[in-house]
C-alpha cells in the first residue's frame, strides 16, 4: 500500500481537527447546562410546544413617537421543527432586532396576520428576542396617548414597561383593568413611570396609557372649560362661546374677564349672572357679577360678534381668560363657510393646537376643530375668498293667447362653489318687450332693476345660497291675434358661470293653432309624453341669444263624433242597449253635451221624468242630466278638449207578441245637438235572438273580432231595423264560431282524408256545412259532438253541385259546443316529382262568424311543401338539427295545443305544416317537391354555375358573385320559401363541385409532360425561321413531311 502523500496528510489532519473542535464545544455546552440534557418531552403530555416567560418594554417619549426596546423570552418544550409564535404589536415600526438562543429564528411571511408580527423559532431551549420600535403617539388635549398590543403571556406573567415623559408635571391614565401604574416619579422636567400591563386573555395584553399636564390651582376659581363656534363670513364674524366653571362653594361673587381683541361682545347669559361691565380701570377687561349661593359651579354663554374688512386676509381669536383661574382649556369650532376659505397659521398662534376637519352634526357643514391647553391663546386663521360658481339650468313655458303672451321661467341654480347673492337676468332687445316680472315662490330673493330702462334684472338674496336652490318667475309680452299672425319670441338669460342648454315648451290657448319654425331657429324637438292637450312640443334651445319664430292661425271649435249601439241583452219584455258615443272637441272646450232624445223614447216616460230617460255615464261615472228644449243636457265635469267617451245606456219595451212569433223593430239612436253622426254601428251579443235586417241601410261586417257587428250606411240614421224572435239562430243560422281545426293528411298514393273541428259559441239547434265540390255522403264519416259519435237520425245530406250537410245538435243549453267531422278524398292524384293541389274545406253560411283557423297539413314521406297557400300565417320555422336544416312547428304553438288538448301535430314532424288565418277558409293552393327533384334542382343547379366557373375563366370574378346574389335576392321576394328549401342542396352541389375542382387540380399535377423527341434519343434543333414560315406545318405526302431532318449542321454556301 502506498505512503499518503503530503496533501492526503494534510485533509486527513484538517477532518481529525474539526472532530475534536466539535466534541470540545458540546462538552463545554453540557458542562455550562450542569446536568445531561434529558430526552425531550412527548408531544402527547400537557406540556405545550413553547410558552412566553417574558415581556420587558423600555423607552422614552420623542416628540411625536415613542422610542422602545421589547425584550420577549421564549421557552421551547418539545418539537424539532418550526414554531410559529404570535408576538401582535401591530403598531410598531421596527429599527433592528437581535436574537439569542440555541437554535434558529426567521420571520414569517407566509401569512398575513392583520394584529402585527409573527416569528418562526427551531430549536429546544431558552431563545430571546430583542425588538427596536417605535410607536406614534397620538396627540390629545394638552398631552398624548400611546397604544401597542403585546404578546399572549401565561397565566400570573404580566408585562414590564417602563417609560419616561419629558414632561412634569402629569397625570396618568391607563385602563384599571389591565394595567397597573407601580411608581411614578417627577426629575429634572422628566416622568418616568413604570407600570405592570396582564396579558393572559385570549388576545393578549395592550399598553394603552395617556398623560395630561397637570395645573397648579390657584385661586378661587379653580378649572375653566370653554367651548367656542365660530362661524366667519364675508364683512363679519361671530361666535358663541359655552363656558364652564368650577369655584370654591360660595366664595365668589365676581371675576373679571380678559375680553376678545377682535370681538365685541353683544350678550352674555348664565343661571347665575346678575350684570357684566366693562371695567373702566383696566382696558379691555370686563366684570362679571354672580350670586352663586351655594353652587360651587356655573355656566356662561358668550355671544360674540365682529366685522371684517374685505381688504382683511387674517382673522384673530383669543380672550375670555379669567384672571386668577387655575386651569383653563377650551375646544375651538371653526364653521367654514362657502364663500371663504380658512386657514391656520399656528406659527402664529399660541397654546393652539388642531385635532381634525370633520362635519357639524346638526348642519353637516364642514368645520375645523382646535384646542388649547391654557390662557392666554391666541388662534390666527388666515382667510381668503372663494371664487362664485354656478350651473344653472333655465326652463321656459311660452303660453300663447289671443291678446297676451304668457311666460313662467324655472332657473334650476347649483351652487358649485362660493356662496351666491345676486343672479343677473339679461333681458332681450326693446322689441321683444317682456313686462311685469315678477317671482313665484321667492324663497327668501327679491327682484329689482339697477336703474331705468337697464337691460338685465338683479335677483338678491338675504341670506348667501350655498346650496341648491329653484328660481321661479313669471312675466308677459302683448301680442294681437285676429285671424293669423307672426311674430318671434327672445327669452330672457340667467348669468352663471355653466349654463346647461334651456328646455321650452310652447302651449297654445285652445282656439290657436301654434306653429314653431324650426328651421330658422336653433331648436331641437323633444318627444313629449304626459303633457296637457294643449301644449305644442319641448324643444331644447341651443342659443337664448335667438329669437324663436312664432306662427298662430286663429280656429272655430270643430267637433266630430261617432257611436255604436250594444244590443247587450233581451227579454221577454225590453232590450237592454248600451250606445257608446265618442265626441272629439278641437279648437275649444266643451263644458255640456245636449242629447236628442228620440221620440219612441220620449213617449215612454212621462214629460216630467224625461232626465230619467236614459243613464249617461262618463268615464264610469253618472253625470246628472237637466231638461233642454230638445232633449237632455249632460253637464261635463269640467271643460274638455279632445275625445268624451259617453255611455248612453237605456231600455227600450218589446210590444206583447207571442214567445215563438218574430218580430220587426227599429231601435232608435241617441243623436247630438250640435254634431251630426260621422259613422254608425250596431254590435249584438244576443246574436240567436237579435238581428239586425241587411239591406241596403245596414250591412253586416263578417270579419269583426268582436262578434256580431252591422255598419249603417248613412250615419245618420235615426234608427236600427231589428228582427226579435228566439229561433232567429236557428233560421239564419247566423252564430260565431270561435276556432275551427282543419287537419289534412295524404298517403303516398295521392289520397287524403281530412278532418274538421270547430268550437261553436252558443250553438243553434241545427248546422249546416256546405261540402266539397264532388264529394258525397259516403266519404263523410266519424261525425262527433262534444265526443260522442253523433247517430244517422241527426244528420241528412242534401246533394247538388256543392252538397250540403245538415246536422241537427238538439237542444244545447251549453255556451259552447264542439263539432267534428272526417271525410276521404278517394280520387288518387299521385305525388310524382312535384304536384300543385287545389285542396277545398267544409264551409259554412256568409251569415257565421269565424274568429281564428287553423289548417294542419301533414305530406307522405320524402315529399316536402315546395310553395306556401297565400293569406296564411305558417305556425314553423326552420330550425337545426345536427347539420340538417328543418322546418319545425313553432314552440307558441305546440303550447297552444298542448293548452286545448289536440296533438294532432305529434306525427312525422319533418313533413307536418301548420298555418293560422283569420275568418272563413274555403280553399287553399299549395305545391310540393319530393326529396329527390328537390337536390337535383338545388345541387345540379349548384354543379352548373359551378361548371360554367371552371369553363368560362372570365366568370371568376367578384362581379360575377354579386351578380348571382343580386338574382337569388330578387327572386326571393317572391319565393322565399323555394330559395329557402333549394338552399341546402345548393350547398351540397357546391361542396361537390369543390371536390371535383380538387380532384381535377391533383391529377393535372401528377401527369408527366409529354417530351418532344426521336428515335435514337438524338434532339431535334431547329434552326429558327423567318417570316410566318415556322408556324404553318408541312404538307402531308411532301418531301418534308416524311424526310427525318439531319442534326448535322452544315454551313450555307
Amino acid at each position: 500500500m502506498a505512503s499518503p502523500t503530503g496533501e492526503t496528510r494534510t485533509h486527513m489532519l484538517t477532518r481529525t481537527a474539526v472532530a475534536l473542535f466539535l466534541l470540545l464545544s458540546f462538552t463545554s455546552m453540557l458542562s455550562a447546562q450542569g446536568t445531561t440534557p434529558s430526552p425531550a418531552p412527548s408531544p402527547t403530555s400537557e406540556v405545550p410546544e413553547y410558552h412566553l416567560t417574558r415581556v420587558e418594554i423600555e423607552g422614552e417619549v420623542l416628540r411625536d413617537r415613542a422610542v422602545l426596546k421589547v425584550s420577549i423570552d421564549i421557552t421551547v418544550n418539545w418539537g424539532e421543527g418550526w414554531h410559529t409564535v404570535d408576538l401582535r404589536m401591530g403598531q410598531a415600526h421596527v429599527w433592528r432586532r437581535e436574537y439569542a438562543g440555541p437554535g434558529e429564528m426567521a420571520p414569517e411571511t407566509s401569512s398575513k396576520n392583520d394584529d402585527g408580527m409573527r416569528w418562526k423559532l427551531r430549536g429546544i431551549g431558552d431563545h430571546q428576542l430583542v425588538f427596536h420600535i417605535w410607536v406614534p403617539v397620538k396627540r390629545v388635549s394638552g398631552g398624548g396617548q400611546i397604544l401597542l398590543s403585546l404578546p399572549r403571556l401565561p397565566s400570573q406573567l404580566e408585562s414590564n414597561v417602563k417609560l419616561r415623559i419629558p414632561q412634569t408635571p402629569l397625570e396618568i391614565s391607563v385602563p384599571k383593568e389591565t394595567t397597573t401604574i407601580l411608581d411614578q416619579v417627577d426629575e429634572d422636567g422628566t416622568t418616568s413611570i413604570h407600570a405592570s400591563v396582564a396579558g393572559t386573555t385570549a388576545m393578549g395584553g395592550r399598553l394603552d396609557l395617556s398623560w395630561f399636564p397637570t395645573v397648579t390651582v390657584s385661586g378661587d376659581v379653580q378649572r375653566v372649560t370653554s367651548n367656542w363656534t365660530v362661524t366667519p363670513g364675508t364683512g363679519s364674524v361671530s361666535a358663541i362661546v359655552d363656558q364652564e366653571l368650577a369655584f370654591d362653594s360660595g366664595r365668589v361673587s365676581e371675576i373679571r374677564v380678559k375680553a376678545p381683541s377682535k370681538l365685541t361682545v353683544s350678550e352674555l347669559t348664565g343661571l347665575h349672572v346678575k350684570n357684566w361691565l366693562v371695567d373702566k380701570t383696566r382696558p379691555g377687561w370686563l366684570i362679571v357679577h354672580l350670586a352663586l349661593g351655594q353652587s360651587n359651579k356655573t355656566r356662561l354663554r358668550w355671544i360674540l360678534e365682529g366685522e371684517t374688512t374685505p381688504g382683511d386676509s387674517s382673522l384673530q381669536i383669543d380672550g375670555l381668560d379669567i384672571e386668577f383661574s387655575g386651569q383653563q382649556t377650551g375646544l375651538i369650532d371653526v364653521e367654514l363657510p362657502n364663500d371663504l376659505q380658512l386657514v391656520a397659521d399656528l406659527d402664529a398662534s399660541q397654546f393652539v393646537g388642531r385635532t381634525a376637519v370633520a362635519n357639524d352634526s346638526n348642519s353637516g357643514r364642514p368645520k375645523l376643530q382646535f384646542d388649547y391647553t391654557r390662557q392666554p391663546f391666541r388662534l390666527q386663521l388666515l382667510s381668503m375668498p372663494v371664487v362664485l360658481a354656478t350651473t344653472v339650468k333655465p326652463t321656459y313655458d311660452v303660453y300663447v293667447d289671443r291678446s297676451e303672451t304668457h311666460l313662467e321661467f324655472t332657473f334650476d341654480i347649483n351652487v358649485e362653489s362660493g356662496a351666491l347673492r345676486q343672479l343677473e337676468i339679461q333681458l332681450p332687445e326693446q322689441e321683444y318687450d317682456w313686462q311685469d316680472f315678477a317671482l313665484i315662490d321667492a324663497a327668501g330673493a327679491t327682484l329689482s332693476t339697477p336703474e331705468a330702462g337697464a337691460d338685465r334684472l338683479l335677483v338678491s338674496w338675504k341670506v348667501p345660497q350655498t346650496k341648491r336652490v329653484v328660481l321661479r318667475g313669471r312675466a308677459i309680452a302683448p301680442n294681437s291675434i285676429e285671424a293669423s299672425a307672426n311674430w318671434a319670441v327672445q327669452l330672457p338669460a340667467p348669468k352663471g358661470t355653466y349654463l346647461l342648454t334651456p328646455l321650452v315648451s310652447f302651449r297654445a290657448a285652445d282656439e290657436i293653432e301654434l306653429t314653431v319654425d324650426r328651421e330658422n331657429s336653433q331648436l331641437e324637438a323633444l318627444p313629449t309624453l304626459d303633457g296637457p292637450a294643449n301644449q305644442t312640443a319641448v324643444f331644447r334651445l341651443r342659443n337664448l341669444s335667438d329669437p324663436v319664430p312664432l306662427a298662430a292661425e286663429l280656429h272655430e271649435r270643430e267637433l266630430s263624433a261617432h257611436a255604436t249601439a250594444d244590443i247587450e241583452a233581451v227579454d221577454e219584455q225590453a232590450l237592454s242597449i248600451t250606445q257608446y258615443t265618442v265626441l272629439n272637441v278641437r279648437y275649444g272646450r266643451l263644458s255640456a253635451v245636449e242629447l236628442l232624445v228620440p221620440p219612441e223614447l220620449k213617449s215612454q216616460v212621462p214629460a216630467f221624468g224625461i232626465t230619467e230617460v236614459a243613464h249617461v255615464r262618463y268615464r264610469g261615472k253618472r253625470l246628472p242630466a237637466a231638461e233642454s228644449p230638445n232633449g237632455i243636457r249632460v253637464p261635463l265635469p269640467e271643460a274638455t278638449i279632445g275625445g268624451i267617451p259617453l255611455e248612453i245606456q237605456y231600455r227600450l219595451p218589446l210590444p206583447a207578441v207571442s214567445a215563438a212569433e218574430a218580430m220587426a223593430l227599429n231601435i232608435p239612436v241617441f243623436t247630438l245637438a250640435d254634431v251630426e253622426y260621422s259613422e254608425l254601428q250596431c254590435h249584438v251579443t244576443p246574436i240567436d235572438q237579435v238581428q239586425v235586417e241587411d239591406g241596403s241601410e245596414w250591412g253586416a261586417v263578417l270579419t269583426s273580432p268582436s262578434g256580431a257587428l252591422w255598419v249603417a250606411k248613412d250615419a245618420q240614421s235615426a234608427s236600427i231595423p231589428v228582427s226579435i224572435s228566439p229561433d232567429l239562430g236557428q233560421v239564419s243560422q247566423q252564430y260565431v264560431v270561435n276556432r275551427a281545426v282543419i287537419r289534412t293528411q295524404f298517403a303516398a298514393n295521392g289520397l287524403s282524408e281530412t278532418t274538421a273541428i270547430y268550437e261553436i259559441l252558443s250553438p243553434p239547434t241545427y248546422v249546416v256545412l256546405q261540402l266539397p265540390e264532388g264529394y258525397g255522403r259516403d266519404q263523410v264519416h266519424d261525425l262527433r259532438l262534444n265526443g260522442h259519435v253523433l247517430p244517422a237520425s241527426q244528420v241528412s245530406f242534401e246533394s247538388g253541385e256543392r252538397p250540403n250537410l245538415r246536422i241537427s245538435l238538439g237542444e244545447n243549453s251549453l255556451e259552447s259546443a264542439v263539432l267534428q267531422l272526417t271525410y276521404l278524398d278517394r280520387t288518387p292524384h299521385p305525388f310524382g316529382l312535384t304536384r300543385s293541389q287545389r285542396i277545398e274545406f267544409p264551409t259554412f253560411p256568409k251569415s257565421v262568424w269565424i274568429n281564428e283557423m287553423t289548417w294542419e297539413l301533414q305530406l307522405p314521406l320524402g315529399q316536402h311543401l315546395f310553395s306556401y297557400p297565400d293569406a296564411l300565417f305558417p305556425q314553423f320555422t326552420w330550425k337545426r338539427t345536427g347539420l340538417i336544416w328543418q322546418r319545425r312547428l313553432t314552440s307558441d304553438y305546440r303550447q297552444s295545443q298542448s293548452n286545448s288538448g289536440e296533438n294532432g301535430a305529434g306525427q312525422q314532424p319533418s313533413y307536418f305544416y301548420a298555418f293560422r288565418a283569420f275568418g272563413p277558409l274555403p280553399e287553399v293552393t299549395i305545391r310540393s317537391m319530393s326529396q329527390s327533384m328537390i337536390l337535383f334542382v338545388g345541387a345540379g343547379t349548384s354543379l352548373l354555375l359551378g361548371f360554367m366557373f371552371w369553363r368560362f375563366h372570365n366568370t371568376r370574378n367578384v362581379l360575377t358573385l354579386v351578380a348571382l346574389a343580386f338574382c337569388m335576392s330578387v327572386v326571393s321576394m317572391w319565393y322565399l320559401e323555394a330559395i329557402q328549401l333549394l338552399l341546402q342542396p345548393a350547398l351540397i352541389g357546391l361542396g361537390l363541385a369543390g371536390i371535383a375542382t380538387f380532384v381535377d387540380s391533383r391529377l393535372r399535377r401528377r401527369q408527366p409532360p409529354i417530351p418532344r423527341h426521336r428515335t435514337g434519343g438524338s434532339s431535334i434543333i431547329r434552326p429558327p425561321r423567318s417570316g410566318n414560315d415556322s408556324s404553318v406545318p408541312p404538307q402531308i405526302g411532301s418531301e418534308s413531311a416524311t424526310r427525318v431532318p439531319s442534326t448535322v449542321y452544315r454551313p450555307e454556301n
